[in-house]
């Protein structure tokens, strides 16, 4: 379980574009997917603060200096002049 005390700070490579959340004592769980487009999913936990982030994204961290570096994994898109990029992320909350 996550909680308060528990730091979390990092960027997940070859995500799947799925999860889920429960929250046990209000007996909901949040379901969430998104487009093959997010290949990585960002998780941010502060210590001692009563939130925290998930965050499906397109790359990595720095991607643009990743693949600079030759990391053709970071998950960095080129695009030309007039190309677009797209992604589609859907939350559903359901009762346990």
């Amino acid at each position: 379980p996550l909680t308060p005390d528990n730091f979390l700070d990092t960027c997940l490579r070859d995500y799947d574009g799925g999860g889920h959340i429960t929250w046990p004592k209000s007996a909901v769980r949040l379901r969430f997917t998104c487009s093959p487009t997010c290949t990585h999913l960002i998780l941010y936990n502060p210590t001692g603060k009563p939130y925290f982030a998930v965050e499906p994204v397109t790359n990595a961290n720095d991607g643009v200096n990743l693949l600079a570096g030759g990391d053709v994994g970071c998950g960095t898109a080129v695009l030309e002049p007039g190309q677009n990029l797209e992604a589609r992320f859907e939350l559903h909350l359901e009762d346990l």
